[in-house]
């Protein structure tokens, strides 16, 4: 920008001088003098308005180099400006593919309209690291301003989920238009690396149903969640008046869950024993080892290896309880 701005103020210079010399000179009107300094800066060759002396011939000369030279310095500084504008788009780029294909762990999320955007964002609030893809470069000016990395491209493609690094990926969620296209990309998926979970969106119950067959681990029906939780509010109102006190007091809850270890301090020890509730956690329920789910659990229920606790609590708290070494 500096250099653009230093291009076009020696361009007012000269238009200045120019038309200061036929004014003051030639003693030409400010229009006159104005329209010939233009068309002599241009070259566009029309002549002389009103006759010149030999030194305003001279002036008109050195004032058409001037000119030449200052379009010429205008015409290298935007070339340069283009090339380094495409140089830092390549390298940006070419540091995001390193990025995604150092990733391990990460989630994938096909489709960055509203929804995938909003999941993005729940994502990288809790510190999770994600891959975005969507056919649109508009989408991904959020992922730019974030610093996320995101592929422009089909996500029904396989190769852009392998781009993505759907082989190293923990978690894919496919957000996009059309049943169709979730279901082609919970097909692909599952047949690239069966070990990812996969969730998909649903706009009916018979996507629901085909999604489920074709391997999703999860299928979220909008319109089904949406009137469940309206009906739940119109039977429950106090429910509604909950979620407002947590969000109005800045609480951040998370229901997660979290596998018992081996070498677990509550390992071993009752559900009334362990230092949940100390911690502000809830277990609101267990999946025993043998497969038996506890809803709500016991507080005499012994926790073994191999437990899962749904855990609902403070995302701190959880996260911490999470990440202890099993």
């Amino acid at each position: 920008m500096e250099r653009l701005f230093r291009v076009v103020s020696l361009l007012a210079a000269l238009t200045f001088f120019g038309s200061a010399w036929f004014y003051l000179v030639e003693q030409w009107t400010l229009i006159d003098a104005v329209y010939m300094t233009i068309i002599t800066l241009s070259t566009v060759g029309f002549g002389e308005i009103h006759p010149l002396g030999q030194a305003s011939r001279a002036f008109v000369s050195l004032l058409i180099v001037c000119g030449l030279g200052i379009y010429m310095y205008a015409v290298i500084e935007l070339g340069m400006i283009m090339i380094r504008s495409e140089l830092q788009f390549w390298w940006r780029m070419r540091t995001m593919d390193q990025e995604i294909k150092a990733m391990s762990g990460h989630f994938i999320i096909c489709g960055f309209g509203r929804m995938g955007q909003m999941l993005g964002q729940h994502l990288a609030d809790v510190g999770a690291r994600f891959v975005a893809i969507d056919r649109e470069e508009e989408p991904m000016d959020l992922c730019r301003q974030h610093g996320w990395p995101y592929i422009v491209g089909d996500a029904t493609d396989d190769r852009t989920l392998l781009e993505a690094g759907i082989q190293q990926a923990k978690g894919l969620a496919t957000v996009l238009s059309s049943d169709a296209d979730n279901l082609f990309v919970v097909l692909s998926s599952k047949l690239m690396a069966k070990h990812v979970r996969v969730i998909s969106r649903a706009y009916d119950q018979n996507g629901v149903e085909k999604m489920q067959r074709a391997g999703a681990d999860q299928v979220v029906s909008l319109y089904a969640s949406g009137a469940t939780k309206m009906a739940q509010l119109l039977t429950n109102p106090k429910l509604g008046d909950f979620f407002e006190i947590v969000a109005e007091g800045g609480l951040t809850l998370d229901l997660a869950e979290i596998k018992v270890g081996p070498h677990h301090e509550f390992c071993g020890k009752t559900l009334a024993e362990a230092p949940f509730r100390s911690q502000g956690i809830i277990i609101v329920g267990i999946r025993q080892f043998s497969g038996k789910v506890l809803l709500p659990p016991s507080g005499t229920t012994v926790l073994q290896a191999g437990d899962n606790l749904f855990a609902l609590g403070d995302r701190s708290a959880i996260e911490i309880l999470a990440h202890i070494e099993a």
